[in-house]
């Protein structure tokens, strides 16, 4: 489990990026989404093909970060 946390947190800057980029797809996302809701509703379609990669993006890189900073922790 801990060489898993090591790698998972092994470069921070490249889970930073796709935390960073999972994020700008899901609200892009979330964007086509609410304009479905307001107007097309076939805007709503690309709006889910955006969001969910976006989210699942995010959260791979979220978890680079977080192990990053659990790793660090367990150096001590």
């Amino acid at each position: 489990m801990r060489q898993l946390i090591y790698r998972l947190g092994s470069e921070p800057r490249r889970s930073m990026r796709r935390f960073l980029s999972g994020f700008a797809l899901f609200v892009l996302g979330l964007f086509f989404v609410y304009m479905g809701a307001k107007g097309n509703p076939l805007l709503q379609v690309p709006g889910l093909f955006f969001a969910i990669p976006g989210f699942a993006l995010a959260a791979w890189g979220y978890l680079g970060i977080f192990c990053n900073r659990f790793s660090q922790f367990l150096d001590r």
